[in-house]
């Protein structure tokens, strides 16, 4: 006979399937709901449930890199682009001149970095559903000669802890590879791991992409050197903190311009490789089994409109029929490959450089530590999170897509508007 559950064990039930937002609002119901709010295993339950949820509720930000004190424009956006653009707001408001850059997102918190035009760094984490942010410290690293900007990722490594990756590319004819370095959110600090970039041919640029535990970047030729047939995917293995690659399709002198997770593998966009090409058109490719080079299947090509004038620049294809997020001549087009049309956003792009765009969900993940309150409910909590939750959530991740992405657009309404 199932055993009958208690009216703690219910409420605690009850409160794992709700949104960010009245979760906040409860923390101050009573102090026996604060602690299971706060309590890490609650909060790392919540983020596999939202991961559940939102797997077909493609939240994003696009983000401008503005100067100097206008903050970050940031919007949230779901469904295609009739849906409401709801602007979450932005943590910091500097007085001096700076640019901003994003560097990743992952289970709800944002990483960015501040740069200010003295040459000061900033790295920042931010969680817009909580309304928190902070300044991580600097690395202990930061040599006078650089060949170019360092490269910076953002992941997380399954067991509670984000880290957050610098490659720092050396002026220095004797050490030729770059220094690595990882930052623990969980141990507030910084350590070098030592000669472990796979490459002196290369660097890793452009916005990062957290899939399958490994922080993606695309890659480009080092100025001077021999340029390799083809340029790699560079991914870092955030738990085992070692780099791998693995080679891009067709072996041209064009480079991929952005990279993507899609139907459970990775995604890039790369410039058309058809001679014949009066407009550059970008070819979508998929990779079908992860890290399998051989298994890169080309899914289609943009074709541009008669209407738009200006090259495409991908920014992101999305799960949901291989829709691609597009820039042209400084605005935001949703591109359906299936009719060939393109449908504006209407967000003008009027920042420095191109936007940055990255899938976005919330959650209750703290950018700093958290102390948790003992008290008797602990055993309670600990019991109903996991033994019931995540059984929970295995059965619906079997779930359609279409009754998964029903279930997260209800939730938009109360996750994005903060």
């Amino acid at each position: 006979m199932e055993k009958s559950l208690s009216t703690d064990q219910i409420i605690n039930k009850i409160l794992l399937h709700l949104p960010v937002k009245p979760l906040i609002r409860f923390r101050s119901v009573c102090k026996s709901w604060r602690s299971l709010i706060n309590d890490p295993i609650f909060i790392d339950a919540h983020r596999k449930k939202m991961e559940i949820v939102s797997d077909n509720l493609r939240l994003f930000q696009i983000v401008y890199q503005l100067y100097p004190n206008e903050g970050l424009r940031s919007w949230c956006y779901a469904g295609s682009p009739s849906n409401e653009l709801i602007h979450p707001g932005f943590p910091i408001m500097n007085t001096k001149p700076c640019t901003y850059e994003l560097v990743g997102s992952c289970n709800g918190l944002i990483c960015f970095l501040t740069n200010f035009l003295h040459g000061k760094k900033e790295i920042n984490l931010w969680n817009p559903s909580l309304r928190k942010y902070r300044t991580v410290p600097a690395s202990t690293f930061s040599p006078e000669r650089q060949r170019h900007a360092p490269s910076y990722g953002f992941g997380f490594d399954g067991s509670n802890d984000h880290k957050m990756v610098k490659v720092t590319y050396i002026d220095d004819r004797i050490l030729k590879k770059p220094i690595v370095e990882v930052y623990s959110l969980k141990q507030d600090s910084w350590k070098t791991i030592g000669d472990c970039f796979p490459s002196q041919y290369y660097y890793v640029r452009g916005v990062t992409v957290f899939f399958n535990g490994c922080i993606h970047w695309l890659t480009q030729r080092e100025y001077g050197k021999i340029r390799p047939r083809r340029l790699p995917i560079v991914s870092f293995d955030v738990v085992k903190e070692v780099f791998q690659e693995f080679w891009l399709p067709n072996p041209t002198e064009r480079e991929a311009n952005c990279i993507s997770p899609l139907h459970g593998s990775l995604c890039v966009c790369a410039k058309s490789t058809s001679p014949i090409d009066t407009i550059l058109d970008i070819e979508v490719w998929l990779m079908k089994e992860y890290a399998m080079e051989e298994t890169w299947t080309k899914l289609y090509v943009t074709r541009l409109d008669e209407e738009l004038s200006g090259p495409i620049i991908p920014l992101r294809v999305l799960d949901h029929f291989a829709e691609a997020i597009v820039y042209i001549n400084k605005n935001v087009f949703l591109y359906d490959h299936e009719n060939e049309e393109f449908e504006d956003f209407g967000i003008w792009a009027n920042g420095i450089g191109v936007p940055y765009v990255t899938s976005f969900m919330e959650s209750l993940v703290w950018v700093e530590p958290i102390i948790v309150e003992t008290t008797r409910i602990k055993e309670e909590v600990n019991f109903t999170i996991e033994r019931m939750e995540i059984e929970n959530a295995k059965l619906e991740s079997t779930t359609s897509k279409k009754e998964t992405k029903e279930v997260g657009a209800k939730q938009d309404g109360n996750c994005v508007i903060l």
